[in-house]
């Protein structure tokens, strides 16, 4: 007969073996976006990424990066796995638990609904070209909650500033 407690170290041994592999294969695939520029009648393909706050691009070339497209579905991919791998071993009380933070798209409300904006300093976009990140205006370390109306743009500067204070708008 086979022991509950044997089992569960079964399982947990195998989700961490499956995401030592899966955290190794990632950390060799390249992270970014690859994006299409058409600049007169020609298509020109850059990757884009970020280092910290900054977001830096690099110049692949005219041709369609395919084996490069590859390696980035493959990456979404394997993020996603590892979260799920991440979720059973939370479930089998081997992890914390991960959460996902904001989706892309309740993100892009609230920059649509702040104008691109930073609420603290001003700084747009277009003009100062900085990073933009939401932020919780009442932290959630004192009980903030994700809502939408607790939600700001903040420039990246203003945000890593700001840590867990309430700020004045």
């Amino acid at each position: 007969m086979i022991k509950v407690k044997d089992l569960f170290a079964k399982y947990i041994r195998y989700f961490q073996i499956l995401k030592n592999k899966t955290e190794k294969e990632l950390r060799k695939l390249p992270k970014g976006v690859v994006q299409k520029k058409r600049i007169k009648k020609w298509y020109y393909y850059y990757l884009y990424y970020r280092k910290g706050s900054k977001v830096f691009s690099d110049y692949i070339g005219k041709k369609k990066p395919i084996k490069l497209l590859q390696q980035v579905k493959r990456r979404q991919y394997l993020t996603q796995k590892l979260y799920e791998v991440e979720n059973n071993l939370y479930a089998l009380g081997a992890a914390r638990r991960i959460t996902r933070g904001l989706s892309l798209r309740r993100r892009f409300e609230i920059f649509k609904r702040d104008d691109f904006t930073c609420q603290y300093c001003g700084r747009n976009v277009k003009k100062h070209k900085v990073v933009l990140v939401v932020d919780h205006i009442f932290p959630k370390r004192k009980g903030g909650e994700d809502r939408l109306s607790n939600f700001i743009t903040a420039c990246s500067d203003c945000n890593l500033g700001k840590h867990d204070n309430l700020l004045k708008l």
